[in-house]
């Protein structure tokens, strides 16, 4: 079964380059994966396919998963995968070609009927991950994917090494989308994947694993690392964990293995909310494994959350100043609270429990920089603000400016500044656009009130 990948981000393709491509390569199924924040796009896109073209859409990705048939409203697909899909899609296109009555047979999948929208029946076996194929990076553009690590830019692919998760956190969906227990790729069929990239793919040099809890399973990451080091691969590579399960251990392997940089799920620095968030974590195992991970090496990364239900003045500047006084920490995300559908996070914004108050609910507004939540007594602007102060506090500290410009190689320093500057004034840009429309706004609303008055 031959296919076509359109990565339209990382290629900066817009409608008129999709219709392009969709009347070259002539499709008999296009597939379009969403997340929640982008399905309004997805669904932009989907209908204007629609206007030019006689193929059947199929609607997948974590969105769908999360919302069901929710995520179909609006006629633009006209079929939807639930779950995972590295089985069910090729199924569903093989159906499709067969008929309408192969079609119902294909379990985890919503088939929309004129108005009707009707699921099939559910099959929640979980897949065994060593039995689905690795990607086929030959059907994307490799060297569009950038990464800074530690001291340059690189070329990098990302691993999934496991899907779901043991824990409960009320902000995060991983477990909803993969509701089964956690399940590993064994280490083997890891490395089969990395010789692959190594070998047929030079141009990749860094690897990111994509798992939430990379060393969540001692004995497994301790085998998988021993067999990246067997292998001595030109490649880096860096991942994500949580700090109760990150030693010394594991850690000088990391180095050993190529790592170059590992990032912590910090979430807060203020104990009494810890205890509301489902993570089981401390302040001072966040200190041991980010000073661990500095000792041997490793460029240290960090995230933070700010808006948490029953979240006060108090308790963010707590988080500010913890995140401040990690002096290994080299690099910090301070997000706002987001609530993705079918987190419990969504529920308590909607029910409004602990001061948390949703004031968007549009997917499209979800984004951890630009609130769509209020507290009692904290703004969303204030949230903003709380943004700003954290990440100014972190990085103007001098030893954390010079730390960061000693690991960039010139030329990359002078791209990132770049890069920096173009954010930059699109930010403005977009505050100025904002401000203009609500000011037309305005003098339109004003205009109507006189033309009715001197009626």
């Amino acid at each position: 079964m031959e296919c076509e990948i359109l990565d339209c981000e990382a290629e900066n393709l817009d409608v008129a380059d999709i219709l392009k491509k969709i009347e070259e390569y002539k499709p008999s199924v296009i597939g379009i994966s969403s997340t929640s924040p982008m399905i309004e796009k997805a669904n932009y896109i989907a209908s204007k396919i629609k206007e030019f073209f006689k193929i059947p859409i199929v609607l997948g990705g974590n969105h769908i998963t999360l919302v069901g048939g929710e995520a179909m409203k609006g006629n633009k697909f006209d079929f939807g995968v639930i779950g995972e899909g590295e089985e069910i899609f090729p199924k569903l296109v093989t159906a499709i070609k067969n008929g309408e009555e192969y079609i119902k047979k294909v379990p985890n999948i919503i088939i929309r009927e004129n108005s009707r929208l009707i699921p099939t029946y559910r099959d929640n076996r979980p897949l065994d991950l060593d039995s689905i194929s690795f990607p086929d990076r030959s059907k994307i553009k490799t060297k569009k994917y950038k990464r800074i690590v530690r001291d340059r830019i690189k070329t990098f692919t990302s691993i999934k090494a496991s899907r779901g998760c043991p824990f409960d956190c009320y902000f995060c969906s991983e477990s909803i989308i993969y509701p089964a227990k956690v399940r590993f790729r064994s280490p083997d069929n890891i490395i089969q994947e990395i010789d692959e990239i190594s070998i047929n793919f030079p141009e990749i040099e860094h690897i990111f694993f994509n798992d939430d809890t990379l060393t969540l399973k001692r004995k497994w990451i301790i085998e998988l690392l021993d067999k990246i080091i067997e292998r001595k691969y030109k490649i880096t590579f860096e991942g994500e964990t949580i700090v109760r399960y990150f030693d010394e251990i594991i850690c000088e392997k990391m180095a050993k293995a190529g790592f170059e940089s590992i990032f912590f799920g910090i979430e807060t620095g203020a104990p009494e909310i810890i205890k509301n968030i489902g993570k089981n974590i401390t302040l001072e195992q966040v200190r041991k494994a980010v000073k661990i991970a500095k000792s041997f090496g490793l460029v240290t990364r960090g995230s933070v959350i700010i808006g948490h239900p029953f979240e006060t003045k108090e308790t963010i500047k707590k988080t500010i100043e913890f995140i401040c006084s990690l002096d290994e920490l080299d690099e910090v995300y301070v997000n706002i609270a987001t609530p993705y559908p079918g987190t419990k996070l969504r529920a308590i914004a909607e029910e409004e429990i602990g001061g948390l108050k949703l004031t968007n609910k549009s997917y499209s507004a979800l984004s951890k920089y630009e609130p769509v939540i209020e507290l009692e007594g904290i703004t969303s602007e204030e949230l903003k603000r709380y943004q700003k102060i954290a990440i100014i506090k972190f990085y103007s500290k001098p030893n954390r400016i010079i730390s960061y410009m000693k690991r960039l190689k010139a030329k990359d320093a002078i791209q990132i500044i770049k890069n920096a500057f173009i954010f930059v004034l699109t930010i403005l840009w977009k505050g100025i656009r904002e401000k203009l429309i609500r000011s037309l706004k305005t003098k339109n609303n004003q205009i109507r009130k006189s033309l009715i008055k001197n009626l």
